[in-house]
């Protein structure tokens, strides 16, 4: 029981200190400042779309399986 708890609070832990690490990196190369601002910029578009776009109207399919069923039959 306690090695499974193990296993599940270590990639908790790595998730947690995840930030700090990329905060760290990009303090060492400026290069990389670049790439996580995209990489967060392009991750925030790609939220906000998906959050404000009207869902899609779902499609009726009774009339063409009741068309396949009597073609099947």
């Amino acid at each position: 029981m306690e090695l499974l708890l193990l296993l599940l609070v270590l990639p908790i832990a790595w998730l947690v200190m995840l930030p700090k690490r990329i905060a760290g990196a990009v303090r060492r190369y400026r290069v990389q400042a670049v790439g996580v601002l995209l990489v967060i910029l392009v991750g925030g578009w790609f939220a906000i779309e998906t959050a404000t776009r009207p869902a899609e109207l779902r499609a009726d399919y009774a009339a063409g399986d009741t068309a396949l069923r009597a073609l099947l039959e």
